[in-house]
């Protein structure tokens, strides 16, 4: 995984994580229906990338589903995004010196 300061992350290191866990769950069998939620990042979350390894995902391990849930667009606020919107607009009023 990588910090939110860490850019230009595709679809390919998206679904290579995703892909990752699903392994995790699933090689031993028992885990049957995944169920992701993300923001609707085209270049990530909507992708070829991402819906061809759940395809084969589901053929890979037998799976029974994958669902993948896309927020609303303008409603995936959070309380870190209103704290670094505070961090912004109080840093415009302080003078900095390096």
């Amino acid at each position: 995984m990588w910090h939110e300061g860490i850019a230009k992350r595709g679809a390919n290191n998206i679904a290579s994580c995703v892909w990752r866990y699903i392994n995790s769950q699933a090689a031993d069998g028992n885990c049957k229906e995944f169920v992701f939620f993300s923001d609707n990042c085209a270049g990530q979350n909507k992708s070829k990338a991402i819906a061809g390894m759940y395809m084969y995902a589901v053929r890979t391990f037998n799976t029974d589903r994958i669902s993948h849930h896309y927020m609303e667009p303008g409603h995936t606020q959070n309380e870190g995004d209103s704290m670094h919107a505070l961090i912004e607009r109080t840093a415009k009023r302080v003078n900095v010196y390096g």
